[in-house]
Parts: C-alpha cells; sequence; structure tokens
C-alpha cells in the first residue's frame, strides 16, 4: 500500500515538473493549483480599484511624452513630461529655490536653461545676479511723486542638502534699487535656512529661521512726517517643532519667536525721529494636526497663541500696546504633483490688547497658495493672504490687510516665458476710519540665452485709493533685467 502511495506521488511530481519545463503557465491557468488561483482572485480587485482611482483624478491630463513619441513625434520645443512645470508655493516639497524663483514669477521646469549649480560634497550652490535699470513715473508712491531712474542690482544664493534623514535649505537673497537721489534708494536681504531631521520612520524634527531688512514707504502711517529717507525695518524669526506620525494621522507641535527692530530714521530738517516705539518680539506654539485622507488631500486644524511684548510699554502717545493672541485655523494641503498643489485655509484671529482704551484685534483669516497646470507648460498660480499689523498711530489698534494676486505663466519655447497677472489688496484700521485699496498688475517677459545668461522685461502698474484725503496715487514701473547664473 505504502508503495502504491508513494508511486502515484512520484508520478504527480514527474508530471508538474514537465508542464513547467513545457512553459510558464499564468496563475490560474492549467496546472495552477487551489492555492494559486486563490491568491490571483485576491490580488486582481485591489489593483483594479487602483487604477480606477487613478483614472478619476488624470481625466485630463495628457498622454505621456513616449505614447506621444509613437504617435505624432517628439516634441519641438519646451520640457518633457518628467520634467517640473513651476515652484511650490505651498505645502509638501517647497524649496528655498523654488520660493526664490516664485517671488521673480519665474516658474521652475525650462529644462535646458536650468542652472546647474556647483556641487561640494553633498551641497548644491546655485549662485546668481541680475543686474538692470528700473524707471518709474512715480518713485515716493505718493499722490504727487516725481518720476526717478534706478540702478537694479539682486544678488541671490541658494544652497540644498539632502540625504536619506536630513535635509537643509539655505537661501540668501537681497535687491536694492539706488536713484541719483538717495533719499529714494529702496533695498531688501533676507537669509533663511530651514530643515528636516528624521530621527526614525515616524518622528522628525523641523525647524526654520531666518534674518530680514527692509524699508518702509514714505507713505506708511509709521514713517515719521518730514523724513530724509525710508525707514529701515530688520526682523529676525525662528521656529522649531517635532513632527511625530502615526498612519495617516500626523501632529506637530512647535515653538516660535520673532524680533523685530525699526531704526531710527534721519529728518529732513535736521535731527532723527526715533522710531523705537515700534520695536517688539513675539513668542508662542502652534499645534498642527494633519491628516492624509489619500489622493493627495490632507485636511488639518491648526491652533496658535502667542504674546507680542514692546520694547517701550508706554508709547510715545501714551498707550500700552503690548498683547495677547490667539488663531484658529482650518485647512487642506493639496498634492497632485504638477497637475495641482498647494494650500488653502479659513481661520479667526482674536487680540487683546492690554491698553483698554484701544480695541480688540479681530480679523476672519483666509490664506491661499495654489499651483494649478491646466496644460503641459502653462502654470495659474493664485496667492491669498491675511495680515494683522501693529502700528503706532494714536487711538488705532492696528489694520488688517487681505491680499491676492493670480498670475497666469507660459514657457512659450525653451527659451522664452511669458507671464502676467494682476492683484488687489484692501487694508481697513481697527479704531480708526482709514481705509485703503491697492490695484496691481505686471507682464514680463524673458529669453535665455543659454543656461548662464538671461534677459528679462518687466512692466508694474499700481493704483492705490484710500478714503483720506491726498491718499490715492499712482505708479508705473518698467524694467529690463540681465541675470547671471550657475
Amino acid at each position: 500500500m505504502l508503495r502504491s502511495i508513494a508511486l502515484v506521488f512520484a508520478v504527480l511530481a514527474l508530471t508538474s515538473g514537465a508542464a513547467a519545463q513545457g512553459g510558464v503557465q499564468a496563475p490560474g491557468g492549467p496546472g495552477a493549483g487551489a492555492f494559486d488561483t486563490l491568491i490571483d482572485f485576491v490580488l486582481r480587485p485591489s489593483q483594479a480599484a487602483e487604477e480606477d482611482e487613478e483614472d478619476i483624478w488624470n481625466w485630463d491630463r495628457e498622454p505621456e511624452p513616449s505614447l506621444l513619441e509613437s504617435e505624432i513625434g517628439p516634441p519641438i520645443a519646451g520640457p518633457t513630461g518628467e520634467e517640473a512645470i513651476g515652484p511650490t508655493l505651498a505645502g509638501p516639497g517647497t524649496t528655498a529655490e523654488e520660493r526664490a524663483r516664485a517671488r521673480r514669477g519665474r516658474p521652475v521646469g525650462a529644462g535646458a536653461f536650468d542652472p546647474i549649480g556647483i556641487r561640494v560634497g553633498s551641497f548644491i550652490i546655485r549662485p546668481s545676479i541680475e543686474i538692470g535699470v528700473s524707471v518709474t513715473d512715480n518713485v515716493t508712491g505718493a499722490a504727487d511723486g516725481p518720476d526717478a531712474v534706478g540702478l537694479l542690482v539682486a544678488p541671490e544664493v541658494t544652497i540644498t542638502s539632502e540625504d536619506g534623514r536630513h535635509r537643509v535649505e539655505l537661501d540668501l537673497g537681497g535687491e536694492g534699487v539706488f536713484y541719483e537721489d538717495d533719499a529714494f534708494n529702496t533695498s531688501s536681504a533676507a537669509v533663511r535656512i530651514s530643515g528636516r531631521y528624521d530621527l526614525n520612520s515616524r518622528t522628525s524634527i523641523v525647524g526654520e529661521g531666518g534674518y530680514a531688512q527692509f524699508r518702509e514707504d514714505f507713505t506708511d502711517p509709521d514713517t515719521p512726517g518730514g523724513a530724509a529717507e525710508r525707514p529701515l525695518v530688520q526682523s529676525f524669526d525662528a521656529t522649531l517643532g517635532i513632527e511625530q506620525r502615526v498612519g495617516r494621522f500626523s501632529l506637530t507641535p512647535s515653538g516660535f519667536v520673532d524680533r523685530t527692530i525699526n531704526d531710527d530714521v534721519p529728518l529732513t530738517g535736521g535731527g532723527v525721529a526715533s522710531r523705537r516705539e515700534l520695536d517688539s518680539t513675539e513668542y508662542g506654539g502652534r499645534l498642527r494636526a494633519a491628516f492624509r485622507a489619500g489622493s493627495g488631500i490632507a485636511p488639518f486644524v491648526e491652533v496658535t497663541g502667542g504674546v507680542r511684548d514692546f520694547d517701550q510699554e508706554v508709547d510715545n502717545s501714551g498707550f500700552r500696546r503690548s498683547s495677547v493672541w490667539g488663531e484658529l485655523l482650518g485647512g487642506l494641503v493639496i498634492d497632485r504633483g504638477d497637475k495641482l498643489r498647494g494650500e488653502v485655509s479659513l481661520g479667526y484671529h482674536h487680540e487683546e490688547l492690554d491698553d483698554g482704551r484701544l480695541s480688540e484685534l479681530e480679523a476672519f483669516l483666509a490664506n491661499a497658495a495654489i499651483v494649478w497646470s491646466p496644460r503641459r507648460l502653462t502654470e495659474v498660480q493664485f496667492d491669498f493672504s491675511t495680515d494683522v499689523q501693529t502700528t503706532s498711530v494714536a487711538g488705532e489698534a492696528g489694520s488688517v490687510v487681505y491680499a491676492g494676486v493670480l498670475t497666469l505663466a507660459r514657457q512659450v519655447s525653451p527659451r522664452v516665458l511669458l507671464a502676467g497677472g494682476g492683484g488687489v489688496a484692501y487694508e481697513y484700521v481697527v479704531g480708526g476710519d482709514r481705509e485703503d485699496v491697492t490695484f496691481t498688475g505686471f507682464a514680463e517677459a524673458s529669453y535665455a540665452f543659454s543656461r548662464t545668461a538671461s534677459l528679462a522685461a518687466r512692466y508694474e502698474y499700481e493704483q492705490e485709493e484710500s478714503n483720506e484725503p491726498g491718499g490715492d496715487s499712482k505708479a508705473h514701473t518698467v524694467e529690463m533685467r540681465v541675470r547671471l547664473q550657475r
């Protein structure tokens, strides 16, 4: 009996081996066992479901380059489907280089004319400088501002380092316009470093810090009357937090500190006006909870609380302006690759000042930074922000500014980029009657001579309307820049 059973198993083994040598059978085909058939039945519906989900989101995506090439040949010009179309303005993946390019309205992904950079170990250094001329018919932004011609210089360096467990980004840049009359000169400079270090697969340390300086406009309410030059403002900020991920959930507690210093400003009649009453330190904490819902969508809730502490306890007008404030935000982070990405949020800000004579600063918050690519080589950017500002004007608690900008960019060819857009900003004073509306528009064209040199021309229009006497103004500005990069 045992010999008969052994003989049967031997025959079955030889038959199975002969079938395997005769050709590879698909799971569930002839010669497949019941276990193989079961595994195949379980796996197939899951794969089909994933493909159906991709089809829903990518219904309007253009065919991949390989398919296009097989049908009509390679594209005449421009980046391939593998290359990025534009910079990320918000949400995951924002780099210092992309933020710098976004400020200049220059999408990432020109392909053949992108800077290569200089590699030093694990670091990539990308230096650049823009030199040109700026012509405006209203250099001060006032109702009857004079025209002026200035020399424009804008250097920039971005440094990026990345490996499996950390990422560091350093962005240094500035811009200055120098006129024959030094009083009209404008300048700005910024240094920003951000980093991320993964302690393990679930926990990361995230941090960011920077320094910035800029000059206020002559028309700013906090600029002293009779100022001989634009007042200089300096700011320092730092944020440190820990991101903890558990499945689809993430929790990021962080702390922050911001320091603002307002330099003294010389007066046309002689002497110096102190702006120390505006110097302040702001510190607090923030907690963000997010959930990755799938399909590139991540809703989040963010709670922030802080203290604004002025160096001068009582300002020159006799008001105590230190305050305690809080914010609640809810929104979405969208990451659909080059098709659609960014962040949108709505919320509420409440700030109570120490001086009971001043109104509470309350504002509904709306913020957005969205990049949409309706087709390859075309990019639409929408930015909207809410800014709560302090002031030194007697009796006023501060102001709230809502500002939005829409930009359209098109890579006509690897060498030519066209961009244009417009925006509007609305500011109202809390505890006062002043309201300002500012309309802006711009058009820009750039041409790349090579990977290291390009030429850009830009036109800007700005119109401000105010309910205060003499507050209306208009300005037209034309710039021509040569950009050198590595």
